[in-house]
């Protein structure tokens, strides 16, 4: 029996991250791309008071690998990380400056 799966999630927010990467279509996204979104994804997701510090780590299949799991190129990985947490600051001044408005 064999299973096909474009991303699937496990650990403590596995939910949210899966219901965040249904929301992608992986058949039309490049590996690059998919990185910056599940960079963003599990950054959007890290609660920055009750866990430890997030520590982003990577890997991938795909052609740029020759089809090996491999760890994502550093340059690569380092770019994802740096867009996630621009994302999540661009999210949390946006969410206050609502909350601001609904005073």
């Amino acid at each position: 029996m064999c299973y096909r799966y474009f991303a699937t999630a496990i650990g403590k927010y596995k939910q949210g991250s899966s219901s965040e990467l249904e929301k992608l279509d992986f058949t039309k996204l490049t590996c690059r791309e998919a990185v910056n979104h599940v960079a963003r994804i599990i950054t959007k997701l890290h609660d920055e008071v009750k866990d430890k510090e997030l520590e982003l780590e990577l890997s991938w299949v795909c052609d740029e690998s020759k089809r090996l799991h491999v760890a994502v190129p550093e340059a690569v990985r380092a770019e994802a990380v740096r867009l996630a947490v621009e994302a999540k600051k661009k999210e949390e001044m946006d969410s206050d400056s609502d909350d601001e408005k609904a005073k």
